[in-house]
């Protein structure tokens, strides 16, 4: 619920001591920084990703931003606030990460961002994002909320401090984490001694000394141990009992027969020693019945050998679970034998097996048919952004739902990208292909797999959605993308490799610098293209190596590229091209562009025209098919921006 009214720092500093939970402090957080802006947004991180949990102002509102994602391993305003664990406030580029954040929660692309990191010890835990429109920032502002953010930082360091104290300390007395109910530990018993069974025969067990051996009943205590050969292992077998009571196992030794009636009485039974359990241990016997026996006849009172209690039941079971042991399953799904012999416990009812027609209910819930009901609700409009949020919390399960109905409607003509010189994005498009877009990495092994599609718009609006899904492992795709017949595909195909190129400059300028060694032509052909598409000056030298090579199609692809990078034409003489490169070589590329102003062919003016514009945001009305003189005032006016302003803005790199 929101506050009414101001919150100044001291009552704001106030409430987060007295605060107890984490959404308390975040919602406090949020309430006193949003007053500073005219649009506030608070991002939650997790892992790598910063998800959206408020939002305030005239922007998208919270219903919308709770489904937007942000990727934290892209280079952008937010995950570098996030390593630094610092402020950051910027006006972001006009492409890449933040023109996408900005364009979601329906904000203008030209204003200045304030990025404020929620830092608990040493992890940013929050993301607030806010902007004050074209007045732009006021630092003292965000110097205020950077104050608080450490008051609650501070405040949830308490809140986790406190909680692990009260669960495994001392504990309060209302608290109950980390307790154990009193109810729920079954009362201790005493267990009772184990009776030995009454011998059931005269015969001697397997560790009596043998026949024949005289010793007088006197010296049994003090009888030394005897040894005796070792011999083939007891055998054991079962007598049947009359009533319900467990058998009574013997042992029935490897010996001669016992001496008949006629034969002399054997000799006292004298134990010489005990020796321990050395083999496994004797299988329990199982009811012949699968239906739950009473422990009364189990163990009835006339039966001397074993007395059971449900007491006592209980509480070996209860001593189990609290040690948390598990007595696993055999072949046939039955409880198996314990793992050893060494531990004595009371005796207990026999294993209960389930009644083999005993069927368990099976409930089956079919989510494709509630994901399928929510795609249909963003395809026809959804107007609170529910519907779209919960396929994007969804995630991957949802993802194979949404290709089902992959591009779906679309507003733009897919032509229209390889005509314009700057195209809609993807996600503005269609909503299906917004919604695949919102889900960033997780929609990336889907769009892969619809590169290869033989329809040309399935084909082509997977190649667009990669300039909005810029990662490393999209690269090779979309350099095999520059090769497609279809003129809209190529131009989407470049797009998105300048778009991972400037996400990962290294990782892309390898890969791609590598293909331009294959023994293939039309990999060193498309090569040629992304190298352009980079916009590297000092990809120069690579391209004017690729007039050398031996066919006609590289060596039109490197001409291709040299006037898209440098915005001339000299044809494919490479001393022209080299002598032009030691004259420019420590000049911006944005002078580039400010001399093919004038060039003759229109193409390279109204190209280099518009790039200068997006690039620099400064519109001095300049047009390709202006007259000369009209041409010539506008480049004058940006050789004096240049001059004055924009040669500190843009400062050449190192």
């Amino acid at each position: 619920r929101r506050r009414r009214g101001p919150v100044t720092l001291e009552v704001a500093t106030a409430d987060a001591e007295d605060a107890t939970d984490r959404d308390a402090l975040l919602d406090l957080f949020f309430d006193f920084a949003r007053q500073f802006f005219d649009y506030t947004a608070i991002f939650v991180v997790h892992g790598d990703i910063a998800e959206g949990r408020d939002a305030f102002g005239t922007g998208v509102g919270r219903e919308g931003v709770v489904g937007i994602g942000v990727p934290l391993d892209l280079p952008g305003l937010m995950s570098q606030a996030r390593d630094r664990r610092a402020s950051v406030v910027a006006k972001p580029p006009a492409d890449g990460l933040d023109a996408q954040l900005l364009a979601d929660l329906q904000r203008p692309r030209d204003v200045e961002l304030a990025i404020v990191p929620l830092v608990v010890r040493t992890r940013a835990v929050a993301l607030l994002v806010g902007d004050c429109g074209e007045v732009g920032v006021e630092r003292s502002a965000v110097q205020q909320i950077v104050r608080f953010a450490s008051v609650i930082g501070k405040a949830f360091e308490r809140i986790i401090v406190r909680r692990k104290l009260e669960g495994f300390v001392a504990g309060s007395k209302g608290a109950s984490s980390g307790k154990i109910d009193a109810s729920l530990v079954p009362p201790k018993t005493s267990v009772p001694p184990v009776v030995a069974a009454p011998e059931p025969s005269p015969r001697p067990p397997a560790l009596a000394i043998p026949f024949g051996t005289p010793t007088p009943p006197s010296a049994t205590a003090f009888a030394p141990e005897v040894r005796t050969a070792p011999g083939p292992p007891p055998v054991f077998e079962r007598t049947a009992s009359p009533s319900p009571a467990p058998a009574v196992r013997t042992a029935r030794p490897s010996t001669p027969p016992m001496p008949t009636a006629s034969a002399p009485p054997p000799p006292p039974v004298n134990i010489a020693a005990l020796r321990a359990l050395s083999g496994p241990p004797i299988p329990r016997e199982e009811p012949e019945s699968p239906a739950r026996v009473p422990v009364e006849d189990v163990a009835p009172a006339s039966s001397p050998s074993v007395h059971v209690t449900m007491t006592e039941v209980e509480a070996a079971s209860g001593l189990f679970d609290e040690l948390g042991w598990d007595a696993g399953l055999d072949d046939e799904g039955a409880p198996g034998e314990p793992p050893s012999s060494a531990i004595v416990v009371p005796a207990h009812a026999p294993a209960i097996r389930h009644a083999p027609n005993e069927a368990l209910p099976s409930v089956i819930v079919n989510m494709d048919e509630d994901l399928e009901a929510l795609v249909r609700r963003v395809i026809e409009g959804d107007a609170d952004g529910g519907a779209e949020g919960e396929l994007l919390r969804t995630g991957e399960r949802a993802m194979r739902v949404i290709m089902r109905h992959f591009p779906g409607p679309t507003s733009y003509a897919r032509s229209r990208i390889a005509a314009v010189a700057s195209p809609l994005r993807a996600s503005e498009c269609g909503p299906v292909l917004r919604l695949v877009a919102r889900q960033r990495k997780v929609a990336l092994p889907f769009v892969l797999e619809r590169l290869g599609d033989a329809d040309p718009e399935v084909r082509g609006w997977a190649t667009h959605l990669l300039v909005e899904l810029p990662y490393v492992d999209a690269l090779p795709h979309a350099l095999v993308r520059l090769q497609d017949i279809d003129v809209a595909t190529r131009a989407s195909a470049a797009r998105a490799v300048a778009a991972i190129g400037r996400a990962f400059p290294d990782e892309a300028r390898g890969m791609i610098e590598a293909l331009a060694q294959a023994p293939e032509p039309h990999n060193r052909a498309a090569a040629m293209r992304a190298l352009a598409e980079l916009r590297e000056p000092e990809l120069v030298p690579e391209l004017v190596h690729g007039l050398a090579d031996g066919d006609d199609v590289v060596v039109q692809a490197a001409v291709a590229g040299l006037v898209t990078l440098t915005r001339q034409d000299l044809g494919s003489d490479a001393r022209r091209w080299l002598k032009w490169w030691e004259v420019n070589a420590q000049r911006h590329r944005i002078e580039w562009l400010i001399d093919a102003l004038t060039h003759d062919v229109g193409e390279i003016r109204r190209g280099a025209g518009d790039e200068l514009k997006a690039l620099t945001k400064e519109y001095f009305g300049y047009a390709a098919d202006l007259p000369a003189r009209d041409r010539e005032r506008a480049q004058q006016r940006y050789r004096d921006w240049w001059i004055t302003e924009g040669k500190a803005r843009f400062r050449r790199k190192a």
